[in-house]
């Protein structure tokens, strides 16, 4: 019932701010229709979430991303998005030794630390949790 009332809540909100339904829209027991949007403004919360990891993944480069939030699952559902080799989530500096570091896309190529330094064929993130 919580997710629920959560997407409800952010399609009120677009919708209120200004977007347009092009479809769906309606909820029927704990199922939400899917659901497309059309025009949604920067100020609402729908464009909060799925706007900044479209706009961060963005750029040309990915080292390191940071995400700070009191959501579990919101840490994991944008660590997962976000295109970078490491990910913070209320870590501001989440290197150490053991860990891999190294980036995707012009960020670089394959992997150091841990034994990640052998796997340099495979995409590897790192995840970082300071709950």
């Amino acid at each position: 019932e919580a997710a629920l009332r959560k997407v409800q809540t952010h399609v009120e909100d677009a919708l209120a701010k200004g977007a347009r339904l092009v479809a769906g829209g309606e909820a029927k027991g704990l199922f939400f229709a899917p659901t497309v949007l059309l025009d949604v403004k920067p100020e609402s919360l729908l464009f909060r979430e799925e706007e900044a990891v479209r706009w961060a993944n963005g750029f040309p480069v990915g080292l390191a991303a940071y995400v700070f939030t009191r959501d579990l699952s919101r840490a994991f559902r944008v660590a997962e998005a976000l295109a970078y080799g490491i990910v913070g989530v209320n870590d501001g500096v989440p290197s150490t030794p053991q860990a891999p570091f190294g980036g995707v896309k012009r960020s670089g190529l394959g992997r150091e630390g841990g034994k990640w330094g052998l796997l340099e064929y495979l995409e590897v993130k790192y995840v970082s949790l300071g709950f």
